[in-house]
């Protein structure tokens, strides 16, 4: 009765902690060329959830913001 959700919860965490090793690794390499993703719970959820291309859709939704932010300022 409780297998499933119990499955379910420890997918998302375990595919939350690589997401987090995997946004740490791309900072890490990426910090070259001036890639930077932040590395905090709600982005390590969303790339543990979508997968790792979509590490590329929070890199845009980042620059978008930081844009709009910088030219309301």
């Amino acid at each position: 009765m409780f297998s499933i959700p119990l499955k379910a919860v420890f997918k998302l965490v375990t595919n939350s902690i690589l997401g987090g090793i995997l946004i740490f690794v791309i900072n890490l390499i990426g910090g070259t060329f001036g890639f930077h993703i932040g590395l905090n719970v709600g982005t390590s959820i969303l790339v543990g959830i979508l997968g790792i291309p979509r590490c590329y859709i929070i890199n845009c939704i980042e620059n978008i913001y930081v844009k709009l932010k910088n030219k309301l300022l």
